[in-house]
């Protein structure tokens, strides 16, 4: 009999710590579920403050640039434009964003990523001869 009732014993404890884990489970849960997902760039910065940190990178470097357009666009959605300093500083006129800049390296940039945007749809295969594609 005595036995039995150690036994027993041993099961309401085990009952009440299993209890008490899936009481703190549950709990647990709906706190992760209520985070918010705060979209980001690809280096982490929020969507929200891309504007901010922008502005914050062009003013350390305005009196080194004469004149920067950024456009920022997710999904379709224009997050940012702006344009920073002089389109001609001679005359002080200011850069907009329907200021037409020459090309120059950013070139460079435009083609890479329009090159492995064919890529990546497989309309264009980096291991084959250039002249295949530009006879």
């Amino acid at each position: 009999m005595q036995m039995n009732r150690g036994h027993h014993t041993v099961k309401k404890v085990i009952a009440c710590i299993l209890s008490y884990i899936f009481i703190i489970m549950a709990i647990a849960l709906p706190a992760q579920a209520d985070e918010k997902q705060v979209e980001t760039t690809p280096s982490r910065i929020p969507l929200s403050k891309l504007e901010e940190t922008i502005d914050a990178y062009v003013a350390s470097y305005e009196k080194y640039t004469a004149a920067v357009s950024v456009v920022a666009i997710k999904d379709g959605e224009t997050i940012v434009n702006k344009a920073y300093g002089y389109a001609d500083i001679e005359n002080q006129r200011k850069a907009d964003t329907s200021t037409v800049f020459e090309w120059a390296s950013i070139s460079k940039l435009l083609v890479y990523t329009s090159v492995m945007q064919l890529v990546e749809q497989g309309k264009l295969d980096l291991e084959t001869d250039i002249q295949e594609y530009l006879p």
